[in-house]
């Protein structure tokens, strides 16, 4: 295997591109920070497998980016991946929750985050209500988040089918 093919794509863009570090577009530089900090922090733990989608749309907006610079596309690309580095943050917060009220399995058959029905002592209650709040909005902005990922999608499905055309 050669040197360049063990050097990821944000480094390579890195190093072709020396002079152009100013010009990233906003939407690129957010993605990248989001997945700073999902990839070091709880999400690599918690939610593994989101962290991985994360990962793998930041690397299409990097090479969109390194391909056409700060075009549409590129900007269309790096906000899917900022979605998706969210969402694995909404994700590691509602297993962090449930195990907290102590519930191993926390993701339901329905697609939804939350706590089965275990019995609570008087002691945990007021621990749990303020657990399933959380866990609540967090599957709020879990849907939120879901579809401004859709819109998103949708809309760079019809940016990239006129591009092709």
């Amino acid at each position: 295997m050669t040197w360049t093919k063990k050097l990821t794509p944000a480094l390579l863009l890195a190093l072709a591109a020396p002079g152009c570090a100013h010009s990233v577009p906003r939407e690129l530089a957010d993605a990248r920070a989001a997945y700073q900090r999902v990839s070091g922090g709880t999400p690599a733990q918690m939610a593994p497998g989101d962290v991985q989608e994360a990962r793998i749309a930041l690397d299409q907006a990097e090479h969109a980016y390194a391909k056409n610079g700060d075009a549409r596309d590129s900007r269309d690309l790096a906000y899917i991946a900022l979605r998706r580095a969210q969402i694995a943050e909404v994700h590691a917060r509602g297993t962090a929750v449930a195990r907290e009220v102590g519930n191993a399995d926390v993701y339901r058959e329905d697609g939804k985050y939350g706590v089965t029905n275990t019995p609570a002592t008087s002691a945990n209650k007021p621990m749990m209500g303020a657990a399933q709040q959380r866990a609540e909005d967090n599957q709020a902005a879990l849907d939120e988040a879901r579809a401004q990922r859709q819109e998103q999608e949708t809309h760079h499905a019809n940016v990239t089918s006129g591009v092709e055309e």
